[in-house]
């Protein structure tokens, strides 16, 4: 039966995402343990967990390697989309420590404000153009 969201939230750790990614690049336990610095029993125990936790089998074991469920090929795509997620998140911190991305607000009393606003405005739209 497949868990509930709740139980997934709880239970879903960054290392099994990490194993599902492994595994849709190498289709192989072994090579994806070895990717991941981890012993193939440690794989096998992680990859039963994360089973566990979404209720379904995610692989199928072949003697040469491993086949992804259509369970398994949701996961794979679903972890790839939460890495490519990390990455941009990665990219936009330092972005918004430069202040080159973000929000401005300005408050101001509008008689001596518009000439001056609109310069600044246009000056810093110029040297940061992600900023709003």
């Amino acid at each position: 039966m497949i868990a509930s969201a709740s139980t997934i939230r709880k239970r879903l750790r960054l290392r099994h995402l990490q194993l599902i990614q492994a595994l849709s690049e190498t289709r192989s336990l072994r090579s994806a343990a070895d990717q991941l610095a981890m012993t193939q029993p440690a794989a096998t125990k992680a990859l039963k967990e994360l089973e566990d936790t979404v209720g379904v089998a995610l692989f199928v074991r072949h003697a040469r390697g491993m086949e992804p469920t259509v369970y398994g090929e949701a996961a794979m795509c679903y972890a790839r989309v939460m890495f490519e997620d990390l990455d941009a998140l990665r990219e936009k911190l330092p972005a918004i420590e430069a202040g080159d991305i973000g929000k401005v607000r300005i408050g101001a009393v509008m008689a001596p404000a518009p000439d001056l606003l609109t310069r600044v405005i246009v000056e810093l739209k110029e040297a940061h153009p992600r900023l709003r």
